[in-house]
């Protein structure tokens, strides 16, 4: 009896322990299933905002490139306002430029006016050959001067003199601008970010998270070595879309383990050349990370959790795409929502009445403005503009940005008469504003600001956006015909 106790005693054990084995293995296998799946999750997640990460770098890089491109196509166009005869007058009148290392003039024979240092300049680097390439802007590459020692780029802008001939502005500034505009406090020990020529793979280091490389030359196919053969294939078709002109290029890869994602935006007033932004996978995922290694340590007690965290990770993935979408959509100047904004929403919020209005703005003489008193004069007076348009427009309004002095609104129609009372009340107030020091033209004395806004009516002018925004914009243009700071309705035409 006792053996057969035992034997059944043995026989229940043995059960018990291949129910184990047999529990332990298919909780091991699913808990290998999940950490997988998890992994597979984050290494989307990382790719997707890591790419959105990069575009918006990109973007805020190539936007100031842009701004400081109109900033000296601002000057070459009031000097071809002024029509200057002599070259030398028109050297004279820019050479002190306080705002660029130096700043010239070539004329239509292409002689230099400069000083002979920096005609030095031009020989050694052929910028002669770059200038003849604005159109009506070109970029030099950048290059080490031998006058200050600082790694620059020179803009050059076409200028018309002396009635019907062309020559050239030309400004150089430092490289480190570029490379400050770059840098960033988000992730600023990981995120790289360099300027490449395409055709070399030369690239210019302007953001490391080793210091002593910032400003420094390289080479992106050094990068290429430390790939495997599929790593070292996509890298070649990555730089191969690059001399093809690709805007904007994107490339994943892995590097002694670390995952990377990499994206390239093409500078379009420097034929060749792109913005490169690096960032690596692990700087994204630090925080899911810890919430993995938790998992590992107590894998029993946490395996319900692991599956929470699923949810928890497409939350936060939605939330911070969430977040993206609503910068990008934004004015940073005005908070106002953007011409993005605007192309996306309008047919919204133009169909949320039965009747609404599509209202130009365009704030008068605002290039003047700028020009005569200084950007962040013109800023302040953005600011104001949009604060007073919308306090005045009212709830029943929306108010977007879509350019330098340019603003877009939809607005309900109760009636005409209603919203030509709000214009009346926005118009008194921003004609309140004074400038100092700032004339409309020779004569006259100091003057309130104005604006011209031209409207059109939805459905009664048009019934699609496209039709709507042209009519909107036919009576913009009649109310600057007529002297612009006043409005005008389409149907008045």
């Amino acid at each position: 009896m006792r053996k057969q106790d035992r034997l059944f005693l043995s026989k229940d054990r043995k059960t018990l322990y291949i129910t184990i084995v047999i529990c332990f293995s298919i909780f091991l296998v699913s808990f290998c299933v999940l950490i997988i799946s998890f992994n597979n999750l984050m290494e989307k997640h990382d790719q997707r905002l890591s790419g959105e990460i990069c575009n918006l770098v990109s973007e805020k890089i190539n936007n100031a490139i842009e701004i400081s491109n109109e900033t000296v196509i601002g000057i070459a166009s009031v000097i071809s306002d002024e029509n200057i005869a002599d070259p030398q007058d028109i050297y004279n009148v820019i050479k002190d430029n306080e705002n660029y290392i130096s700043m010239g003039f070539i004329d239509a024979k292409g002689n230099v006016y400069a000083t002979e240092s920096e005609k030095e300049e031009f020989d050694k680097w052929d910028l002669i050959k770059t200038a003849k390439e604005a159109n009506p802007i070109s970029l030099s590459v950048p290059y080490r001067n031998a006058i200050t020692g600082q790694l620059v780029v020179t803009r050059f802008v076409v200028v018309n003199y002396n009635d019907s001939k062309k020559g050239w502005i030309f400004a150089t500034s430092p490289f480190k601008d570029l490379q400050n505009v770059a840098s960033t406090e988000v992730f600023s020990k990981a995120l790289e970010i360099w300027f490449m020529d395409s055709e070399s793979a030369n690239m210019i280091y302007c953001n490391s998270s080793d210091e002593s490389l910032n400003g420094s030359w390289a080479n992106g196919f050094l990068t290429r070595q430390m790939l495997d053969e599929n790593g070292r294939e996509q890298h070649s078709q990555w730089i191969e879309s690059m001399r093809q002109g690709k805007e904007l290029i994107g490339n994943h890869y892995e590097v002694d383990g670390d995952y990377y994602a990499s994206y390239s935006a093409r500078i379009n007033s420097m034929p060749g050349w792109y913005v490169v932004v690096r960032i690596p996978s692990s700087v994204l995922s630090d925080t899911m990370n810890s919430f993995r290694n938790y998992v590992l340590n107590f894998l029993v007690v946490l395996l319900s959790i692991v599956v929470l965290l699923i949810f928890v990770i497409l939350k936060i993935s939605k939330n911070e795409k969430q977040k993206l979408e609503d910068i990008s959509k934004h004015d940073p100047l005005t908070s106002l929502l953007n011409r993005r904004a605007f192309e996306d929403m309008a047919i919204k919020y133009i169909n949320t009445w039965d009747k609404s209005a599509l209202i130009f703005f365009d704030v008068d003489y605002f290039k003047k403005i700028n020009d005569g008193l200084g950007h962040d004069a013109g800023d302040i007076l953005l600011e104001k503009f949009a604060s007073i348009m919308q306090r005045s427009l009212g709830d029943d309004a929306k108010l977007f940005r879509v350019g330098g002095d340019e603003f877009v609104a939809i607005i309900k129609m109760d009636s005409v008469e209603a919203v030509n009372e709000k214009l009346d009340r926005a118009k008194a107030e921003i004609n309140s504003i004074i400038l100092p020091n700032f004339k409309k033209s020779d004569e006259g004395t100091e003057r309130g600001v104005t604006f011209s806004a031209g409207l059109a009516i939805y459905p009664d002018d048009a019934e699609d956006l496209g039709t709507l925004k042209r009519c909107a914009d036919t009576a913009l243009y009649i109310i600057k015909e007529r002297g612009r700071n006043g409005y005008c309705w389409y149907n008045s035409l």
